[in-house]
């Protein structure tokens, strides 16, 4: 429970999913495409797309796969919310410039 609320509040969940994960075998690449598919609310054949752009990183692939930025553009905006992927999905520009 306490390893949860800690997840939690260093934004590595986010709708009840793990979303602090890299891909980087057959089980996690399924399981990341799921996450990117549901919380980015796209098809799993952009979720992919976004996966292999983002090398397999989670919560830049949901930025790229909602939003249509590149990989830069994605890893801007984590660094300006401290990782954290709810609030680089807020659609305010102030939040992550």
């Amino acid at each position: 429970m306490l390893s949860s609320l800690m997840g939690f509040e260093l934004g590595h969940v986010h709708q009840g999913l793990m979303v602090n994960l890299k891909a980087d075998n057959a089980k996690l690449r399924d399981r990341a495409l799921g996450i990117v598919a549901m919380i980015a609310g796209v098809s799993e054949v952009k979720a992919n797309a976004a996966l292999r752009e983002a090398g397999g990183e989670v919560k830049p692939a949901i930025l790229i796969a909602r939003g249509g930025v590149s990989m830069s553009e994605a890893v801007a905006r984590l660094a300006a919310t401290d990782g954290r992927i709810d609030d680089a999905l807020r659609p305010s520009r102030a939040a992550w410039r």
